[in-house]
């Protein structure tokens, strides 16, 4: 019931809030504007990740105050974000040199590493373990950076990334009710929710977007709650279902960086070559791509589901989720 109340209130919250940010950025001329490495065609609302945040905070923070649920984790979590939350803000409203957004980025990244559960050790397949120690904080901070920056890229169609962000938030929901996580659980019905309510204003046509201020919020939040909850020290092996439903946006990172290495260009320049620009530049429509990426994470998710429970409850709502989602893309193909 608690589950059902939190998702309930955070989506209305981030509805009501996406709807006023509309407004505001209307009556103060706050918008994302047209441009060459853009694909919209009109200037657009910007402010819709202020909309998620505060969403997903005042809900969280009430819900946790109700329960009276004793965790330090969000307001680390918010803490630890508050550096890239205002370098992204600025960046929406002003553009900031990429060398500064990614130095702020890792700032962050170390910071929430440090003070939260970090990757510790990698089982070897010959028995054993192989201890990272002093590479810990860098390689659970890299898992920060290649989520947020993942997110950050894939969130070039409208309803994208905050689809994507709602998908992996059930699967890990899932994932962490099954081990007992409540707090985790909670945390990803937050995120979930907070994604819903704004989507509704940014599925094609948008009325809004997030910007980066959401896209990297979102990217931060899941992959802080896939390390949470298994204690101080967390087995590489246990980001492997987190891997697969955060499959599309990591591919994203690892195909656009090598890419653009082998190009011999700058890595974070923005433009118009990740892969759901090159599905449209293959003629397949907006809404068809979307829905596609939703499909393709479902599958991922529903797979990672099955391999850890073995249930065949989860080969149904698999089933259903790809039922569902087929008959949208075949809809929208013609």
């Amino acid at each position: 019931m608690i589950y059902f109340i939190t998702l309930l209130l955070i989506a209305f919250l981030s509805y009501l809030l996406t709807w006023l940010m509309i407004r505001v950025s209307t009556r103060f001329g706050i918008y994302d504007f047209p441009s060459e490495r853009k694909i919209h065609k009109s200037e657009t609302p910007i402010l819709g990740g202020l909309a998620i945040i505060l969403a997903f905070f005042i809900g969280e923070l009430f819900i946790l105050g109700v329960t009276h649920a004793s965790s330090s984790f969000p307001i680390l979590m918010m803490l630890s974000y508050l550096p890239v939350f205002a370098i992204s803000l600025y960046d929406d409203l002003r553009e900031v040199n990429v060398y500064v957004r990614l130095t702020i980025q890792v700032l962050s990244c170390l910071i929430i590493a440090f003070v939260g559960p970090r990757i510790e050790y990698i089982p070897l397949p010959v028995g054993g373990r192989l201890y990272l120690g002093g590479f810990s904080i860098v390689i659970t901070a890299l898992w920060y950076l290649v989520i947020m920056n993942g997110f950050n890229f894939i969130d070039g169609l409208d309803g994208l990334a905050a689809g994507l962000a709602v998908i992996a938030a059930a699967n890990i929901f899932v994932t962490k009710t099954i081990i007992g996580d409540s707090l985790s659980a909670l945390l990803c019905v937050g995120i979930g929710a907070a994604a819903l309510g704004f989507l509704r204003f940014n599925f094609h046509p948008a009325r809004i977007f997030m910007g980066d201020t959401g896209a990297n919020f979102l990217g931060f939040t899941l992959a802080a709650v896939s390390l949470l909850g298994q204690g101080r020290t967390v087995a590489f092996t246990s980001l492997l279902l987190p891997l697969g439903v955060l499959s599309l946006p990591i591919f994203d990172v690892i195909h656009r960086v090598a890419r653009r290495t082998s190009e011999r260009k700058a890595l974070f320049l923005s433009d118009k070559d990740h892969i759901h620009h090159r599905l449209l530049e293959m003629g397949f429509g907006h809404v068809w791509v979307v829905v596609e990426f939703y499909l393709l994470t479902a599958i991922f998710g529903g797979a990672g589901l099955f391999l850890l429970t073995k249930s065949r409850l989860y080969v149904y709502i698999f089933a259903v989720l790809f039922l569902f989602f087929s008959v949208i893309w075949l809809k929208n193909k013609r």
